[in-house]
């Protein structure tokens, strides 16, 4: 699929790993469940062999990437000449009672058409260990188990898969209004209903964190949108 610049991505994490997410709407880099671990997709390596998390439209499309103001919550956008869709990528962390906070092995990918109608593309290719392990999926009625030596990963889904040479691939449509719930999850076994997950739930109270923490960056004036990304972005990786 090729290579893209550094600055064509855009990056998700939870102070324990990141991904980085194209803004074609692939997840090219991650490392689970912390950020020294062995990568489940490498795309940014090695564009053959690496693996990678790809969500597109399944024709010509336009793009672009934006963060939910003051989060490290990320929205894809896609346009083609039917409609509109977004993309929304995160992983939760949020506090919960007396303050403790919650850091989940989790990737929650939300798809939704926004405007007219879009049919997209799921191309799920997880490489375990640097690609260096036998990577084996499974597909069952809820998604895909993934396991490769002492590892295992469960993408449950809302959307059907089918199996593809080492891939799985999912084909679907989607009116305005409509949306479907990825979530990859670190060290689960079987595939859980979507909604097990609670993606709206989650989404809202990391963005919630992550405004917070902005709240509390102390600079002001017209370069404040900017330190606040950077400010962000830092926090996302300690």
């Amino acid at each position: 699929m090729g290579y893209k610049s550094i600055s064509d991505y855009g990056i998700i994490g939870n102070m324990l790993s990141a991904a980085l997410v194209g803004i074609d709407g692939s997840i090219d880099w991650c490392c689970l469940p912390q950020f020294d671990s062995p990568s489940i997709f490498a795309a940014i390596l090695d564009d053959e062999r690496g693996g990678r998390f790809h969500i597109r439209p399944q024709t010509p499309f336009k793009c672009r990437q934006a963060y939910l103001p003051n989060t490290n919550v990320l929205q894809t956008t896609f346009q083609t000449a039917t409609g509109t869709a977004t993309v929304t990528d995160f992983m939760p962390c949020y506090r919960i009672s007396r303050g403790r906070l919650v850091q989940f092995p989790e990737i929650h990918r939300v798809v939704q058409c926004t405007e007219g109608e879009m049919s997209l593309e799921v191309i799920f290719e997880p490489r375990l260990d640097y690609a260096r392990s036998e990577t084996r999926l499974d597909i069952s009625k809820y998604g895909v188990t993934v396991n490769g030596g002492t590892e295992t990963l469960a993408l449950s889904s809302s959307i059907p898969f089918a199996a593809h040479e080492d891939s799985a691939i999912s084909r679907f449509t989607l009116q305005q209004g409509q949306k479907t719930e990825s979530v990859l999850r670190y060290g689960s076994d079987k595939p859980s209903p979507s909604g097990a997950y609670n993606s709206a739930g989650k989404l809202e109270r990391t963005a919630a964190y992550w405004q917070q923490q902005a709240e509390g960056c102390a600079c002001s004036g017209s370069w404040r949108e900017a330190i606040v990304r950077s400010y962000l972005a830092l926090h996302l990786l300690v």
